[in-house]
């Protein structure tokens, strides 16, 4: 990834954000645990949703809260999350 973050990031790009595999990464993205979206046959993800994404991934464990409902509740968000600013960007 080069000196500047981009807006837009590839699967290769937030492995190397988030310090994990590529297929880490992949795994959690198809099971619906980290927001992004397809464009074509490529996941991509918007630099915002990842870091709000990990915000709230730090304050669920800051309180302890890992029940499974939350997780899903919380992937739901931020599908939600995501397509506002998919759309957003659409719009502009």
């Amino acid at each position: 990834m080069s000196e500047k973050v981009k807006d837009v990031m590839g699967l290769a790009d937030v492995a190397e954000y988030l310090n994990m595999s590529k297929w880490t990464l992949y795994r959690k993205v198809a099971a619906g645990e980290i927001p992004s979206t397809k464009v074509g046959k490529r996941y991509k993800f918007l630099k915002v949703v990842i870091d709000e994404w990990l915000k709230d991934k730090m304050l669920q464990n800051y309180n302890g809260d890992s029940d499974n409902r939350t997780r899903a509740r919380q992937a739901e968000l931020n599908a939600n999350h995501l397509k506002r600013k998919l759309d957003a960007l659409r719009d502009a």
